[in-house]
């Protein structure tokens, strides 16, 4: 994370958590989702004052969703630097207070990781993996045009890893954050980051290229996981 990640106040960071989750546009509906995300992206862009998007005319919607699910778990990280108790930004005596309105932003975002990014991903790769054990929930699509994969598979167990850092701290034990952050994915995404967890973790030999390395460290935190 950037000292520019961590320098955002609390109020901006759910300045943009309430645009991404659309909290900021309800009455202004809109039948082009895409429209609705480009505008989304530019203006939390303008916020925080970091990404730089390009031109997004001609992007799809699939990576359009996409690029949103990777933006909201990347505004989770920086909040979740401010929220944690035992971050050294935060005094533990005086932990951030959260309405029930920032509580429902925090949880649409990390729905939209899932949703946006991580199952759409193991989703696919089970379609072009036939012999993978483990299937995709019901709810996901299963027609997905393999001819426009357009998303790196090597970023599945990239994002396993930075949601599990959400859970776990950073000293190697197996003690939880305390975050909303961190009781809204245990409570519920639980089996949304344990399914492909498996995939990643446990296969006989690297589905991917690069996956050797970041299979076994899924593998540990799935562990430290199902312990808790």
């Amino acid at each position: 994370m950037t000292d520019n990640e961590q320098t955002h106040s609390l109020i901006t960071l759910l300045s943009a958590a309430a645009i991404l989750s659309g909290a900021e546009n309800k009455t202004q509906s809109s039948p082009d989702v895409s429209a609705v995300l480009k505008s989304r992206l530019v203006q939390v862009q303008k916020i925080l004052q970091e990404t730089d998007y390009g031109d997004l005319s001609d992007v799809e919607l699939k990576t359009l969703q996409y690029l949103t699910a990777k933006e909201c778990l990347r505004l989770l990280e920086s909040m979740q630097v401010v929220l944690d108790p035992e971050s050294s930004s935060v005094s533990p005596e005086e932990p951030p207070l959260l309405s029930t309105r920032d509580i429902s932003y925090i949880r649409i975002l990390l729905s939209v990781v899932f949703k946006w990014a991580i199952l759409p991903l193991q989703s696919e790769l089970e379609l072009t993996r036939p012999g993978v054990q483990g299937a995709a929930p019901p709810m996901q699509p299963r027609i997905i045009d393999l001819t426009e994969r357009s998303i790196d598979f090597r970023d599945l167990p990239a994002m396993l890893i930075r949601v599990f850092k959400l859970i776990f701290t950073d000293d190697g034990s197996s003690r939880m954050r305390q975050s909303w952050i961190t009781s809204s994915i245990l409570s519920k995404h639980a089996v949304e980051i344990l399914m492909p967890s498996l995939v990643v973790g446990w296969a006989k030999e690297p589905l991917v290229d690069g996956w050797a390395e970041s299979g076994k460290e899924i593998k540990e935190y799935s562990i430290r996981f199902v312990k808790w």
